[in-house]
């Protein structure tokens, strides 16, 4: 695993995202029904461009985060697996006369996750036409949008990813050329030192971003901005599901609680739902939590009570019988160049 973290953060990995759900979205009507329902200005897309959203309950509360891709004949929802029932069954709740039509397409592709700073060359290298033009293409790619290349006779998709805090790619293949896909990247990425990656390194590069995890740092009984999604958030749009929730929390000026990051020292790793305290009272628990190689002590991430969210607040974490000190720190713990 410290060669799969010294890759992604050095030179390059490929990791299995296949996991993930798409929700392929047709019929004339299509753009109108996801920007009525969803949080942020769907309409905006054009062909080649995604952006992050959220779904939400009509009580503001959250039924998964999204990665909108306009597709042009289509757009395409990707989400985590734990929210696709959710999110089909609350979408077709309110179609009624819309010519729109939801198909779960996550069988259809294979998902490869392309992270570190060599990962815009290998790609380029990968698709054999100019690959300086398609590097410096790449590398400038907006996050979340995308562009169509070939592999062979089969179209593939290549997206700006943020999946830690350095440069990262998703292609989504064709599944009956995935593997062969796979094949090719690791031959054309062995000079680069390309190395796959598996889960846990992958997810220490996560927590580093403060990137939130559906079913892990957030679910049904949390807010979106509570879990710090105002990036998949349109203030200005009009309406949609849960905005009047969202748009009262937001002239408020504070929340109850918030996702935010805690600095640990020593180097024992806390678990998740472990307490955190804070003068002497219970303040939160842990939702996730991973040493860091590169910040050389463990980190994590937690809903923390109103008074104690401050950068620098001392904190303790009650794990295993030990207590852990800690202090609040500001989300990403590491920023992306």
């Amino acid at each position: 695993m410290d060669e799969e973290y010294r890759s992604a953060r050095e030179s390059v990995v490929v990791g299995d995202r296949s996991y993930r759900a798409r929700v392929r979205v047709t019929g004339k009507d299509r753009v109108g029904f996801l920007h009525n329902m969803l949080t942020n200005d769907v309409k905006q897309l054009v062909t080649g461009e995604g952006m992050p959203a959220a779904l939400l309950t009509r009580l503001g509360k959250l039924v998964s985060d999204l990665i909108v891709y306009q597709l042009g004949e289509a757009v395409l929802l990707e989400m985590e697996p734990e929210g696709r029932d959710a999110v089909l069954e609350s979408l077709s709740r309110y179609i009624v006369s819309e010519d729109v039509t939801l198909t779960d397409v996550s069988s259809e592709e294979g998902l490869f996750s392309v992270e570190g700073p060599r990962a815009a060359k290998l790609l380029a290298e990968l698709l054999e036409t100019d690959r300086d033009q398609d590097e410096e293409r790449l590398a400038e790619l907006p996050g979340f949008h995308f562009i169509s290349a070939r592999f062979g006779q089969r179209p593939i998709r290549l997206s700006a990813a943020r999946h830690g805090p350095g440069a990262a790619f998703d292609v989504a293949v064709p599944v009956e050329t995935a593997i062969d896909f796979l094949e090719r990247l690791l031959e054309v990425g062995r000079p680069l030192d390309l190395r796959l990656a598996g889960w846990r390194a992958l997810e220490i590069r996560r927590i580093e971003a403060g990137i939130p995890l559906l079913g892990t740092d957030m679910d049904a009984s949390h807010l979106p901005l509570e879990a710090g999604l105002e990036e998949a958030i349109s203030f200005t749009k009009g309406c949609y599901i849960g905005q009047e929730y969202v748009v009262r929390l937001a002239h408020r000026g504070h929340l109850n609680r918030k996702l935010a990051g805690i600095a640990i020292s020593g180097r024992t790793v806390p678990k998740p739902a472990d307490e955190i305290q804070g003068a002497g009272q219970t303040v939160g628990r842990v939702t996730s939590a991973a040493f860091s190689p590169t910040l050389e002590h463990p980190i994590a991430m937690g809903y923390l009570q109103r008074d104690f969210l401050p950068p620098g607040t001392a904190l303790s974490i009650l794990s295993n019988g030990s207590e852990l000190a800690a202090r609040v720190t500001e989300l990403p713990f590491i920023r992306r160049p």
